[in-house]
């Protein structure tokens, strides 16, 4: 596989606050550096799938437990935390907890109009120095706090309507993203803020400044905006996949910016949005987007791309060259095929999941090891989802 030089680049962004009253603190993010990350998405070895050994030293094949009372029908989000699986399956609205081995420790499925139920899940996120769970329902714009063990603590009301968020300690992130927030910001609508941070249910500040139009809403979005890399977070926008750290009272650092030789049109916040090029330059494929979430660790960075079909990448970070793993992936350890999509990564491990059926028509065709092999003869088609822990030198 060719290697496509890790380029820096210099890039001029400046972030002014969405004042609405004298109140309310403005904050500027100064002019950083973005590291842009140049990649081709037809740059693959199109003879034979990316081989997983080549990052990888080896690889666990996880069954998630199943029973009557522990069946998911749609795993929907994982986060990982004190190595055990926090799953959100969006058939059942719950979020089901499983060990390093797979078997179920407990979940949280209190769907309802009480004061610590919700009426339906829209995202979950965790707070990793805590282990604590959060819940954000849109019907209620509310936010629900639990325990990791599924405890409730409180519930947050949210000023506004929200794509995604992200919790650490006091501070709570939220990214607004494509949707209109027009009683937020009622003195300055249509203009507002994409990212707004509050400490203790207080305002503390906000950034990405941008006019909102309806044509963002027929633009897709992903809820997996938020990422952990060790004790920060990374926030991505996906219209224009750039990547941002979060400091220590929740401000925006310019970090990464992602940028795909095939595209001919790059729609971002700073401009009107053309959704008839847009679509044409995707059916033509010469539009390649970023998919899910972004990803850090101290060796490397991680992303998914979509061209159609999903694709995926990564950065080695100690000698600085980018690397396109294409469309399919080689379990070269168990002669397995991998899903392209990752679902979580932490410092020394990737996540990926797998439903049984495919792992068993797999089975069928092709040659496992031994390990795999006598793992799927004792899966059945609808148990629950496979994780994948994938261990990275």
């Amino acid at each position: 596989m060719r290697k496509i030089l890790y380029i820096l680049v210099c890039a001029m962004f400046s972030f002014s606050s969405c004042k609405r009253n004298v109140n309310i603190r403005e904050i500027a993010v100064s002019d950083s550096l973005f590291q842009v990350i140049v990649i081709d998405p037809d740059d693959i070895n199109r003879k034979e799938p990316f081989k997983i050994s080549t990052i990888v030293e080896k690889i666990e094949y996880v069954p998630l437990q199943t029973a009557d009372t522990v069946l998911m029908g749609k795993m929907n989000k994982l986060i990982v935390w004190n190595d055990q699986f926090y799953i959100w399956d969006q058939l059942t609205e719950a979020i089901f907890c499983f060990n390093s081995k797979g078997q179920f420790l407990h979940k949280i499925h209190k769907q309802g109009k009480g004061p610590d139920e919700y009426p339906r899940i829209y995202d979950f996120t965790m707070d990793m120095t805590t282990g604590d769970i959060y819940i954000y329902s849109d019907m209620s714009k509310t936010i629900y706090a639990y325990t990791e063990k599924g405890e409730f603590i409180r519930k947050m009301e949210s000023p506004f309507i929200l794509s995604s968020f992200g919790i650490q300690g006091n501070y709570t992130y939220y990214y607004l993203g494509r949707t209109p927030n027009a009683d937020f910001y009622s003195e300055t609508f249509p203009e507002q803020c994409r990212y707004v941070v509050m400490e203790n249910d207080e305002f503390k500040h906000e950034q990405l400044k941008y006019i909102f139009d309806d044509k963002y809403l027929q633009i897709p979005s992903s809820r997996n905006v938020f990422s952990f890399y060790k004790d920060t977070m990374l926030l991505v926008e996906y219209l224009k996949p750039e990547i941002y750290s979060i400091d220590s009272i929740g401000r925006l650092r310019s970090k990464y910016r992602i940028e795909f030789l095939t595209n001919t049109y790059s729609p971002s916040f700073n401009e009107e949005i053309d959704l008839e090029r847009m679509e044409s330059e995707k059916k033509n494929g010469n539009l390649t987007t970023l998919f899910n979430a972004f990803f850090e660790t101290d060796d490397y960075l991680f992303f998914n791309y979509a061209r159609g079909i999903i694709g995926s990448a990564y950065v080695n970070k100690k000698d600085r060259t980018i690397h396109n793993m294409g469309y399919f992936l080689m379990d070269d350890f168990n002669q397995n095929s991998l899903p392209s999509v990752i679902d979580f990564v932490d410092e020394n491990y990737m996540y990926k999941s797998v439903e049984p059926a495919f792992l068993i028509r797999r089975q069928l065709k092709g040659n496992f090891s031994p390990y795999l092999d006598g793992m799927v003869e004792n899966m059945r088609e609808f148990d629950n989802p496979v994780i994948i822990k994938i261990k990275l030198k």
